[in-house]
């Protein structure tokens, strides 16, 4: 028999993600979120090469985002409300991850720029990237993601006009952009977002 999900979320747990974990290379679905785990996500979590949800999310872990580019059939990733953003911002490597439909790296401090290659996840439904230190222009190049549902880009540092490419998004739902240091005129472009809700 083979371990496809482990979920111990909720708990008391501390301590870094042990190897015993990170050599289960059938499992699928990893949920560990709730809890005090710490430390930098080692690069064996690579050997995970079945992963495809994985829930990180309210710990205190930190260090590079970059290992976690390496689970390239990892759908669901949520790892909000973590310290990565301590040693590191969106790592370009982010566009490794194709089959992504949900992303959720909210709330970790991360500074840097919006990438581009973050628009090559052209599977996303869900990119959430809130609460961060994301600054410079909003990338035309997010027309691509156009199964996009919920974009959440708010309490960032980011500026200039908001691409009028957006209104290519016609399965968009959830539109969060404030507090950031967007200028110019209003777009009025927004109200034929029909799902806008």
């Amino acid at each position: 028999k083979y371990i496809v999900s482990l979920c111990l979320n909720r708990n008391r747990l501390v301590g870094n993600i042990p190897a015993s974990i990170l050599g289960l290379h059938t499992l699928k679905t990893l949920d560990l979120h709730g809890n005090k785990l710490g430390g930098i996500i080692p690069s064996a979590i690579s050997q995970l090469t079945n992963l495809q949800f994985l829930y990180l999310q309210s710990n205190q872990f930190y260090g590079p985002v970059a290992n976690l580019c390496t689970l390239h059939k990892c759908k669901v990733m949520n790892i909000s409300e973590n310290n990565f953003g301590v040693t590191s911002g969106i790592p370009p490597t982010i566009s490794k991850l194709k089959r992504m439909e949900r992303l959720d790296m909210s709330h970790n401090s991360l500074v840097g720029p919006f990438h581009d290659k973050i628009c090559r996840l052209t599977r996303l439904k869900e990119l959430r990237l809130d609460g961060n230190g994301i600054y410079g222009e909003l990338s035309e190049k997010i027309y691509k993601l156009v199964d996009l549902e919920v974009l959440s880009l708010d309490h960032n540092a980011i500026s200039g006009e908001i691409p009028v490419k957006l209104k290519k998004l016609k399965k968009l739902q959830r539109l969060w952009l404030g507090s950031n240091k967007f200028s110019g005129i209003m777009p009025v472009w927004l109200t034929k977002l029909n799902k806008l809700t």
